[in-house]
Formats: C-alpha cells, structure tokens, sequence
C-alpha cells in the first residue's frame, strides 16, 4: 500500500513538472504568435534603456530647472550622457524611437514608442513611466495624455 502511494506521489510530480513546463513552452508560443517573430526584443530593450535614462533624468534633475520633470526627446537624454549617441537621431536596430512627455503633466507622464523602418513583418512596440510594454502589429502604439494605452500590454 505504501509503494502504491509514493509511486502515485512520483507520477503526479512528474506530471506537475512537465505541466510547468509545457504551461512555459505554451505562453512563450502566445506570445510569438501575438509579437511574431523575436524582432521586437531588440527594441524592447532599446525602450528599457530609455526607461532607465529618463529616471535618471528626473531624479538627478539633469537639466538643472529646480523640478524634476522627464526629458522631453531623445536627443536631451543624448546631451546629458544618458543614452548612446547615436541613439539621439532616433534609429536602432531596424527602429525608429520617439519619447514625449505629457504637455500637462512632465514631471509624471512620459512614454516612447519604437516603429519600424521595414513594417512588414514587424511589430510597433512602445513603453510608458509606469514601465508598461505595449505593442500593436497594425500601426504605432499611442498614448494617451496620462501615459495610457488601448494598445495591448506584452
């Protein structure tokens, strides 16, 4: 009786194990499907490095104006040795990357987006202040004033 339960036991974590691990295989399928091809991950990181150089833009208030507001292009975040230079122009890795910050409320509301040169086959991506990735295979992701999208989340 003892044996039968431990090899029940043993079967059951067996299946739990490649339950786990074909749940993984099975989200890493959805999202291929829903982001194509892995064409997106280099731009992903591209927006997480601007994600990353407009908090230190606003909590070293970089600018020196008193308030701690976002950087309001790429080119600003270039200037104060924030991101690589040749990031400045825009392009990176097939992309083409924007940042705006919220005419109403720059100290709170910034977002970027990542359009690619060549569409076919690509999808648009872009990134809020909340560290949110948003992505849209038909046109550009786009905010809202508030940093909000309709886009779907990633």
């Amino acid at each position: 009786m003892e044996g039968t339960r431990w090899r029940r036991l043993g079967w059951l974590t067996v299946l739990l194990i490649l339950g786990v691990i074909g749940g993984d295989e099975g989200r890493r399928e959805h999202r291929q499907r829903i982001t194509g091809p892995r064409y997106q991950s280099s731009a992903i990181g591209t927006l997480k490095a601007i994600a990353d150089a407009q908090t230190l833009f606003r909590e070293g208030d970089r600018d020196e104006n008193g308030t701690l507001d976002y950087a309001p292009s790429l080119e600003v975040l270039a200037r104060y040795d924030l991101i690589r230079p040749e990031l400045a122009d825009g392009l990176d890795g097939g992309y083409r990357f924007e940042v705006q910050r919220s005419p109403t409320s720059p100290e709170f509301v910034w977002f970027a987006t990542g359009s690619p040169d060549t569409p076919p086959g690509r999808g648009y991506v872009g990134l809020n202040m909340a560290g949110l990735t948003f992505f849209n295979r038909n046109g550009p992701v786009t905010f809202d004033a508030d940093g909000s999208s309709q886009d779907p989340v990633l």
